[in-house]
């Protein structure tokens, strides 16, 4: 069960390693390949940041901590009821094809991703951009809305030039203002993509590295080898594989910041109308051993959890373990009182080598209630698509929990990225408009009410928060971030 961004994936073989008193190479290999160059097709978590991070700057910067800095823009702030945000650009910062990164670039890059159909245009959809000024840009909204200045931080911050938003070329030739030029003739799509140091970027010296290899590489195998031989100098290595790794010698850097379990999305019945009762949901929740999964499948190295909220969390509430206590004989009762006691079929997705640790869990657990899965396999680089397209009424999927307020908006928001049916429900719909104007002292009231609600109506299943690992070879290190399971470009030194 992996993040949300290491469902993109293809194959290739090693990678290599190289050093010198210039700055030299950084090399990762990752499980995650870009589908597109396009700012509006990249996503916010996950692995699939380190793709775009070389040649788009954004906004504003996400701190390892989760606390948001300038970048791009030297200054930022709310006017009072945080309808608006306005944030000033540095001077003189310039695109790759020598475009001035002024408040028309920002206005043109913002607005591009809004009205896009990308994974992340819904986290800006609504918000008015207008230039002030050469460097300076205004967002605003009809509504509070606090998380912005964080969006910004992530995809929906990135700069592009508009010439290039224009392109035909969009997808192929990205055109930003990072701290790498993406090197084409040196990269095999899918497969090595090699990146340059700019040497007009205004922040260099935060990057060390004159070149950025990213070898993506599916077999876990093969990139624990490839790190093991210094042919890549990190990537990330599941929990089951963390005691081997660090047995080599490696480096790790473990973070249990995503949840792992099913996205139980049809949760009206439109496609299995079983799943429209609260019962079954709930059934299906009982019917996973949460203890025995972290300590077989992730080798003790998680977190038991039945909620999309990790331990830490505001929204954290220890008494809704007992909701899904392990307990066939109360799953199989709640079944025969939802009228299923004969079960149903259902189909569900699984990526091979990767999702498919949990599978054969999942259906003979639930083969235990009635509910005959289907396991279908689906090419790796498939699955977020079919996941958003809302092909599957339940996937396997697993996302990163950072803070609760977030955590809201990605997944359960009427119009979240990740509630893909656009499941709604007045209570809960009432409860995060109440969120978005509350102060801060009242939050933490507001996130656990919500908390209890989508644990009870069990909208998903969630099993664990297993320990995501970077593994480093000696002399490379990063720092561990703040609601992902990667570490940002920035922090490998």
């Amino acid at each position: 069960m992996l993040a949300a961004t290491s469902m993109l994936v293809a194959a290739c073989g090693g990678g290599s390693s190289e050093k010198d008193s210039t700055g030299g190479t950084l090399t990762l290999g990752v499980d995650v390949a870009p589908r597109s160059w396009d700012p509006a097709q990249q996503v916010s978590a996950g692995t699939g940041v380190v793709l775009w991070q070389p040649v788009y700057d954004t906004l504003l910067k996400y701190a390892p901590d989760g606390s948001i800095e300038p970048n791009a823009a030297e200054s930022f702030s709310y006017n009072e009821d945080r309808t608006a945000l306005t944030l000033k650009l540095r001077d003189g910062m310039t695109f790759t094809d020598g475009a001035a990164v002024d408040a028309a670039a920002a206005k043109a890059s913002l607005e591009h991703m809004r009205d896009s159909a990308g994974p992340d245009s819904v986290r800006l959809a609504g918000v008015q951009v207008v230039a002030l000024d050469d460097r300076t840009v205004e967002l605003s909204t009809e509504r509070p809305n606090a998380l912005l200045a964080q969006f910004l931080t992530w995809a929906p911050g990135i700069l592009a030039s508009p010439a290039s938003l224009a392109s035909p070329d969009l997808a192929t030739n990205p055109v930003g203002s990072g701290p790498y030029t993406f090197v084409s003739q040196e990269s095999t799509s899918g497969t090595s993509l090699v990146y340059q140091r700019n040497p007009n970027y205004w922040n260099a010296d935060a990057y060390p590295y004159d070149r950025v290899v990213i070898r993506v590489m599916e077999d876990e195998t093969a990139r624990l080898n490839a790190l093991r031989s210094g042919q890549i100098d990190a990537g990330p290595v599941s929990a089951a594989n963390a005691d081997q790794a660090e047995s080599a010698g490696l480096t790790l850097l473990g973070n249990a910041v995503n949840w792992n379990g099913m996205f139980i999305m049809d949760r009206d019945g439109k496609q299995v109308p079983a799943l429209g009762d609260v019962r079954v949901r709930q059934a299906m929740n009982k019917v996973f051993d949460r203890d025995a999964i972290v300590k077989a499948i992730y080798q003790g190295h998680g977190v038991v959890n039945n909620q999309i909220f990790n331990t830490n969390s505001d929204a954290y509430k220890a008494d809704l373990l007992a909701a899904s206590a392990y307990d066939v004989e109360a799953a199989k009762k709640l079944m025969n009182e939802a009228g299923y006691s004969g079960g149903f079929d259902l189909t569900i997705p699984e990526i091979p080598g990767r999702t498919d640790m949990l599978s054969p869990i999942i259906k003979q657990q639930l083969g235990l209630i009635g509910i005959d899965v289907n396991i279908e396999s689906v090419p790796a680089t498939q699955y977020l698509d079919k996941f958003l397209k809302g092909v599957y009424p339940v996937i396997p999927f697993g996302l990163p929990s950072g803070t609760p307020v977030a955590d809201v908006d990605a997944s359960l928001a009427p119009n979240a990225i990740w509630n893909v049916f656009k499941t709604q429900d007045p209570k809960l719909t009432q409860l995060i408009a109440d969120l978005q104007v509350a102060p801060e002292d009242k939050q933490k009231e507001i996130v656990q009410s919500i908390n209890e609600f989508v644990t009870d109506q069990a909208w998903f299943s969630v099993l664990a928060f297993p320990e995501s690992f970077w593994a480093f070879k000696g002399g490379v290190s990063a720092e561990k971030m703040t609601g992902n399971s990667a570490p940002y470009l920035y922090t490998f030194k």
